[in-house]
């Protein structure tokens, strides 16, 4: 990998094989660089989602206890995420008939205090999916590979 970083078919066959050996975390880190490279590769997304599947509560995350109902007003923002996000998420077979694919991840911005993370919790909760809370100075480094070591090491 150090060799050629760029190579998304061998970052998704890597996360493919840690995935395989129960690595999820690891396959997941692999898999955000190669949808860096070529957001919306349909293999990568499919790897990626074997890898979200297979995460447990006990690898790190917590599973939140909330859901967009706990979310008190923005109806509107609630809705979309509904039908662009959360349906396709859940039905996987509605995505095939129309042939589209997820996209590579949500950005949630506003000011510091505005209700973002509680909105990630409320969505990760929708999913029964497990939430990280990480900074970016948890990942952040000057050193190359020095940030995909700090995220592989979070899980």
């Amino acid at each position: 990998m150090e060799d050629r970083p760029d190579d998304v078919p061998l970052r998704i066959h890597v996360a493919d094989l840690l995935v395989d050996q129960g690595d999820s975390a690891a396959a997941l880190a692999h898999c955000s660089a190669a949808l860096e490279r070529d957001p919306g590769n349909a293999e990568a997304l499919a790897v990626l989602s074997r890898a979200a599947d297979r995460l447990r509560p006990d690898d790190g995350g917590e599973r939140p206890d909330v859901t967009l109902s706990d979310v008190g007003g923005l109806e509107e923002v609630k809705r979309r995420l509904e039908a662009s996000f959360l349906v396709p998420m859940r039905n996987p077979e509605m995505r095939r008939l129309y042939g589209r694919s997820l996209p590579g991840g949500l950005l949630l911005y506003g000011p510091p205090g505005c209700g973002k993370t509680f909105l990630a919790r409320a969505i990760a909760g929708e999913l029964g999916a497990g939430f990280y809370t990480v900074s970016l100075p948890d990942v952040l480094d000057m050193w190359v590979g020095s940030s995909e070591r700090n995220l592989h090491g979070m899980s």
